[in-house]
């Protein structure tokens, strides 16, 4: 028997409060298989007719019907006083039934007829079901709608003083009287950790269950509106689903890197799960958190980690390299300041709105995407500005010198491309199973459109491609290079042969540190070169590229190409997790205990994550392609009759011409020479290289380069 039907809620005389709560329950994606939406034939509390309205009910049954004594004096005849059908021994079911479809009874009067004895019914059949149920039954009931209740709370954030609001007290009692509410010292108490506990335990145990090298640790820090410094240590799995591990308040230790791996590595080991089905260690790049990754490695003995920066801080700092540039600086500042002149104007903003347009976009600092946003919100909203009156009415004076500044939008429609490209890349890379190989090839794809334009004069390349090179080589190209070689998608597009024989230098690297000796290193080799002659054969897209590789044929190489596979481009879950703690943790709610906020989270994020994955495929599978082509992007920047990023601003603003020359000096420095080294955009993909030799014992690092020296050695021989 379910322990949450219909029965238990409805009220007809409250159809729409329970409507309500049933659509509660249906979000929170309650498993159990019998909640229904309620029907006419609903039940209400259980409770026995009340003499009146059993009088009421047989009284308009009365004005309806004329009765006589039947034949056998027991049972009775009824005559309908609208058409005169005539009814022997009749019961009142039937009574009704005929009143539902005769046409010549007073209308108001059928519908009082058919709404008494519909709720005569549902009570009746609610008795029949009270009766059957137990007093454990009914404890089943009670704690199964407190579990959905806290549910509610916490995955909506909501506070827990409404458990004892009056408001959801009337809610609940006009749903079932009988539903008990809880206090608050209750669920903070007794339920929120319970259903914390279980949530917990049972994520823990699946992680615990996880295939080898398949799990990623991210770990960031926060600050939360009352001042108290966070760090939230995740583990996430090869699809992307997430769990807090730990929320540990960090406010009263200086946060050095040895302290935050202290952090980290207790509560990798309290929660129990193999350190061999972990992967990664990925955080930002600040100089603690870069210095922990290290430190963890070495204190939990797991020289097998692989340990990076997040790749979405990295687009993010392009992003703030290019709006670093003077001219662009200058542009963004203005467009900030156009943007809150137009919002500090509620007229204006009413006018408008009234035009049809949207809102202006605010961009983040820090957060470059947001700069596409605004950007194109105020190229959208140019021509409504165009049609609103040109009056102080509308404070025209602070916004009108933009509106009619032709250098400013220019600048603007030519950035756009730019800061578009950029904002795709870093939502790409923010992606919960956004993999190393795909987020890398976004960003190569971004370097080809940069070097597309940059064969003629094009405002604002220079910048642009100096950023975008100065960060190239501040990334693991390392390990970027073999996730993106290993890649069966990918086939080594872009790619030269320094960089091919980098990825194969870091897949033994690699190798050797899980502890295999030269021979796999040699097997290793002679696989990689079978798997480039195999790709090259091949036009087949594979969605599933951890799977591949696990059910692959090789015998070395799928472990390489499976922990690849399994890297994730971003710690974009602990920037997720913040958000969620900042919708928990406000300025009404700034005293909430660390471990009742760490519960809430849990209890959250489980809810939340349901069916997440199975949505975002659904949304990837149905989506268009959503990167514009090279041609398309190069019509969206044009010259506009000028020579340099100098002609674009007003004449009044003096600038010097650099361009040429700043241009000229970036093509011949040493980063770019580096970048080209590394990146051909127009190389297919090479053959692989088949040798074996034999080399000494060193670490990791040098018995690669040794075995790798020794191939290529007797490769030339041959």
């Amino acid at each position: 028997m379910s322990i949450c039907s219909s029965e238990f809620f409805y009220d007809y005389t409250n159809q729409h409060l329970y409507l309500t709560f049933y659509n509660f329950l249906e979000t929170m994606g309650s498993t159990e298989q019998d909640i229904r939406p309620p029907t006419s034939s609903g039940v209400t509390d259980g409770s026995q007719d009340p003499p009146s309205d059993r009088k009421k009910r047989l009284e308009t049954i009365g004005r309806v019907f004329l009765f006589r004594k039947s034949s056998d004096q027991h049972n009775e005849d009824a005559k309908c006083k609208g058409c005169g059908s005539q009814f022997l021994k009749v019961k009142n079911e039937r009574l009704v039934n005929h009143a539902r479809k005769c046409e010549d009874l007073d209308q108001d009067l059928k519908q009082e007829l058919v709404a008494e004895f519909e709720e005569h019914m549902s009570r009746k059949q609610k008795r029949q079901h009270s009766s059957s149920l137990g007093e454990h039954d009914l404890e089943q009931i009670q704690h199964h709608r407190e579990s959905l209740l806290v549910d509610l709370i916490a995955t909506n954030s909501l506070p827990l003083s409404l458990v004892e609001s009056s408001e959801l007290k009337e809610f609940v009692g006009a749903l079932d009287p009988s539903f008990k509410l809880i206090s608050r010292k209750k669920l903070t108490s007794t339920l929120v950790p319970e259903r914390a506990l279980s949530i917990f335990n049972s994520t823990i145990s699946a992680l615990r269950k996880a295939p080898r090298f398949t799990l990623t640790i991210e770990f960031d820090g926060w600050t939360s509106v009352s001042g108290v410094g966070l760090m939230a240590l995740v583990v996430t799995t090869k699809i992307g689903n997430s769990a807090l591990v730990d929320l540990v308040d960090i406010s009263s230790e200086m946060h050095t890197g040895q302290y935050l791996a202290d952090i980290a590595c207790r509560s990798i080991e309290r929660c129990g799960i193999p350190l061999s089905n972990f992967n990664t260690i990925i955080t930002d790049e600040a100089s603690n958190f870069r210095n922990a990754r290290g430190l963890i490695k070495s204190k939990l003995s797991a020289t097998h980690l692989l340990e990076y920066r997040c790749l979405a801080h990295v687009y993010n700092l392009i992003g703030a390299s290019i709006s670093g540039d003077t001219i662009i600086k200058r542009i963004l500042r203005q467009l900030v300041d156009l943007i809150s002149n137009i919002d500090r104007s509620q007229r204006l903003v009413a006018k408008l709105r009234q035009l049809g347009a949207n809102r202006l976009t605010h961009p983040v600092p820090t957060r470059w995407f947001s700069t596409s946003s605004a950007i194109n919100s105020a190229l959208d909203l140019k021509e409504t500005l165009e049609l609103v009156p040109k009056t102080n009415e509308f404070g025209y004076s602070r916004w009108g010198d933009t509106l009619e500044d032709e250098w400013f939008w220019g600048i603007l429609r030519d950035l756009s491309p730019y800061f578009n490209r950029l904002s795709s890349l870093i939502g790409h890379s923010e992606q919960c199973d956004s993999s190393l190989s795909d987020s890398f090839r976004k960003f190569l794809e971004f370097g080809k459109f940069i070097l597309g334009i940059a064969g003629d004069e094009r405002r604002f390349r220079a910048a642009v491609l100096k950023a975008y090179v100065t960060h190239f080589g501040r990334i693991n190209l390392d390990l970027l290079l073999a996730a993106y070689a290993l890649n069966p998608n990918y086939r080594l597009e872009f790619l030269t042969e320094r960089s091919i024989r980098k990825a194969k230098l870091y897949m033994l690297t690699l190798l050797f540190e899980m502890g295999h000796d030269e021979e796999a290193g040699r097997v290793l080799t002679r696989e990689f070169g079978q798997f480039l002659q195999k790709m090259k054969a091949t036009t087949t897209v594979i969605n599933d590229v951890h799977s591949w590789w696990e059910s692959s044929g090789s015998a070395v190489l799928k472990i390489i190409g499976a922990r690849l596979a399994a890297c994730h481009a971003s710690s974009a879950n602990t920037e997720r997790i913040f958000s969620g703690l900042g919708r928990i943790i406000t300025p009404a709610r700034n005293r909430l205990n660390i471990k009742t906020v760490f519960e809430l989270m849990c209890i959250r994020i489980h809810n939340l994550a349901r069916n997440s994955v199975r949505a975002r495929r659904e949304r990837r599978s149905s989506a268009p392609a959503s990167d514009p082509s090279l041609e398309h992007g190069m019509e969206r920047l044009s010259l506009g009759g000028f020579d340099s990023e100098a002609g674009i601003l007003d004449p009044r603003y003096e600038v010097d011409d650099h361009s040429e020359q700043d241009s000229e000096a970036l093509f011949q420095s040493t980063a770019y020479l580096e970048f080209k080294s590394f990146i051909d955009f127009d190389l297919k993909p090479l053959d692989g290289i088949n040798a074996e030799t034999e080399s000494l014992r060193r670490s990791s690092d040098q018995r690669a380069r040794e075995l790798l020296e020794s191939l290529e050695r007797d490769n030339q021989s041959q």
